[in-house]
């Protein structure tokens, strides 16, 4: 069903079959089909209302960040390494552009947020999640390319814990991780796109280093 919305044999707004059809066509009982159209249902792919059956969605963010955690998962054991290669090829350009493009309301959010991820490292790492991606988040927005802070924002999820398993019972590796973040802003401020991209990518490739061997 998945294969037939991507590729248009299900459009948005197209109404499927009823159930018996279905079971036919796909040659299933009617509790696995049951399951699958309970499952695309919840990831927003499908949904049914009263007296209109079950229709096909159109794809938006929302659906998008309810997929992507499902195919990551799907991964296994290469998730957390795939996580990193999509942020080693996404951060440090969305950082070279905010370089370039950043203005007066960003360099305050980003110096008001590092401020507050010191303070909540400080407190206790749980709490200096949200503060983490929420810096990179605005980064991203800072390079005036929607689609760098719309990615940021649906890998959120997925980064959470790979960020708490990065620097967890480790006191250095969070030192490192404000020194980095003083550095990529101190770039970015600086309007230095060649030294933010470089920060960006050495503050990733360390973040990396713990949960994949230095082999991010």
């Amino acid at each position: 069903m998945l294969d037939r919305v991507q590729k248009g044999a299900w459009p948005p707004g197209f109404e499927l079959p009823g159930e018996r059809e279905l079971i036919s066509e796909f040659d299933v009982s009617r509790v696995p089909l049951r399951e699958a159209l309970s499952s695309l249902r919840t990831l927003g792919v499908l949904e049914t209302r009263p007296g209109s059956g079950t229709r096909v969605r159109k794809v938006d963010l929302d659906t998008v960040a309810r997929l992507m955690p499902l195919l990551v998962t799907l991964e296994g054991p290469r998730a957390s390494e795939q996580i990193f290669e999509l942020r080693l090829a996404l951060e440090p350009r969305s950082a070279a552009l905010a370089a370039q493009r950043h203005d007066a309301e960003d360099a305050k959010a980003l110096r008001a947020l590092l401020v507050r991820f010191k303070a909540d490292l400080a407190a206790g790492l749980e709490t200096a999640i949200e503060t983490d991606l929420a810096f990179h988040v605005r980064i991203a927005e800072a390079s005036r390319n929607p689609l760098f802070g719309v990615l940021l924002r649906i890998l959120a999820e997925l980064l959470r814990h790979v960020q708490i398993e990065s620097c967890k019972d480790d006191p250095a590796r969070r030192r490192r991780a404000v020194q980095s973040h003083e550095a990529v802003l101190d770039a970015v401020l600086a309007r230095d796109p060649d030294r933010a991209r470089a920060e960006m990518e050495a503050h990733l490739r360390f973040s990396a280093s713990r949960i994949l061997g230095g082999q991010p």
